[in-house]
């Protein structure tokens, strides 16, 4: 498996599509720009701390399984 160091900004979806439909102003999306972020090429999911996850407006989705190197825990899938 390889992995690459990069820059990613991450967008609240739902602010987007408010903005775009004319609900929100397009300052008020919220997002955060995230640098020197090790993206690993087998990856399909993206960890965040709490923290930028309350910055972005999230909400629990569900909860799931995850396969990591040290076990299998118990993840949020957030919206």
């Amino acid at each position: 498996m390889g992995g690459i160091i990069t820059q990613i900004t991450i967008t609240n979806y739902v602010d987007r599509v408010s903005a775009g439909r004319g609900f929100l102003p397009a300052e008020q999306i919220r997002s955060i720009h995230l640098d020197n972020i090790l993206v690993d090429a087998g990856a399909n999911r993206l960890g965040q701390s709490s923290d930028k996850i309350a910055e972005l407006g999230l909400r629990l989705e569900a909860e799931i399984d995850i396969q990591i190197t040290t076990g299998i825990p118990r993840a949020r899938v957030l919206k």
